[in-house]
């Protein structure tokens, strides 16, 4: 009898496990299709089968893909409590930082990301954004040196580089910059970094902009 109810047991824990880990992948699956309703009702039901922290992270994600900011850091905060060394979470807790223009919160979150995991080197691209984006041009030098110029799998370098160059007032330098990347990535790799670093451009038009118009007024 003790042993048909260990099996037993046993048996109703694969299976739970099993379900959480198909729930879990078909969130995923829905994120990157974007079918970011039916994400969040697998992860929803992920959840409800295992509170992981993994899972708590994927459904932050998902909020934010939704522009739910808010819902997305308490399902990052959960995360931090199960997992307080979790690298991942704080990448993704400075993209929320990032996509609602808080800068300086993202570039510590991107930061402590990378103090954790060194090797999460996507963050010291977005740190570099940040810095430029805040003008703190010295700063995103030095995080630009540790890019590796040679990476054949991502272009986080050149990229940097052509923020820096716009940021500094050589358009040409930076319409090179992205010429020479084109020729070095493919054109999936080359466009999925493209939106970002265009949002940053704007940011920085923005700033040139309002800084112009405040020397104006400020002129008799």
């Amino acid at each position: 009898m003790k042993i048909w109810y260990i099996t037993t047991l046993l048996l109703l824990g694969v299976i739970a496990n099993s379900t959480h880990a198909d729930s879990y992948s078909e969130a995923l699956s829905h994120l990157k299709t974007r079918q970011l309703d039916q994400a969040l009702l697998a992860i929803n039901r992920s959840l409800e089968e295992s509170e992981t922290a993994a899972a708590y992270e994927l459904k932050g994600r998902i909020l934010s893909e939704s522009g739910q900011s808010e819902a997305a850091m308490d399902s990052f905060q959960k995360v931090t409590e199960l997992e307080p060394k979790r690298a991942s979470v704080y990448y993704h807790i400075g993209q929320v930082y990032f996509k609602d223009e808080l800068w300086s919160d993202a570039f510590g979150a991107y930061r402590h990301a990378l103090e954790l995991d060194p090797e999460r080197k996507a963050s010291i691209l977005k740190m570099i954004y940040c810095l430029v984006i805040m003008e703190n041009y010295p700063m995103a030098h030095q995080w630009l040196t540790t890019l590796d110029p040679t990476n054949d799998l991502t272009p986080d370098y050149y990229f940097a580089r052509a923020a820096m160059a716009y940021a500094t007032g050589t358009p040409e330098e930076y319409v090179n910059i992205l010429r020479q990347a084109r020729t070095i990535y493919s054109t999936q790799v080359f466009n999925r970094y493209e939106p970002e670093l265009l949002r940053v451009v704007q940011q920085i038009k923005s700033r040139k902009q309002a800084a112009s118009t405040d020397s104006a007024v400020g002129n008799p």
